[in-house]
């Protein structure tokens, strides 16, 4: 029998728990976390903003494990991503773990913007070549001409 996850289900849920990662799983055990709609995305990137370090990475790599389709997998990249570059700024190892999902992005998305200005933003701490840098900043200018980081490589 298939249920579909309600907006309000999972909201009451969270609620009522206090905790993203359990009604993740609750959503998991009806079968439908997949099925986590835009509107439900957008209210779990709330709640990631609002959670506090490692629990916010873990949601997203939780989020990550069960999505089905590159789109959802996507986002989820992309937010462990911002999570890991702003939350957890006192981790040895976060940018490495950043990098991580910027490529991945990559992988499933190379003409996605945020992506590339993600794996652009590596190019300061030299987590990527001059050369790859380059190659990413060809496709930047393109809709981001004034990106801080393509006046760094011109010069």
């Amino acid at each position: 029998m298939h249920h579909e996850v309600h907006k309000d289900e999972f909201d009451i849920f969270v609620k009522e728990t206090g905790n993203l990662l359990n009604a993740a799983k609750w959503a998991e055990a009806l079968g439908k976390f997949h099925q986590i709609n835009e509107s439900r995305r957008r209210m779990a990137m709330i709640m990631v903003a609002e959670e506090v370090g490692l629990a916010a990475y873990t949601f997203c790599f939780y989020a990550l494990s069960h999505e089905l389709t590159a789109e959802n997998k996507l986002f989820w990249h992309k937010m462990a991503c911002s999570v890991v570059k702003s939350v957890l700024q006192n981790i040895k190892g976060r940018e490495q773990a950043a990098l991580f999902h910027a490529q991945a992005g990559f992988e499933i998305a190379p003409d996605d913007e945020e992506v590339l200005e993600n794996l652009l933003s590596f190019y300061d701490s030299k987590l990527i070549s001059e050369e790859e840098a380059q190659k990413i900043a060809e496709k930047v200018k393109l809709f981001s001409p004034n990106n801080a980081i393509l006046a760094k490589l011109s010069k």
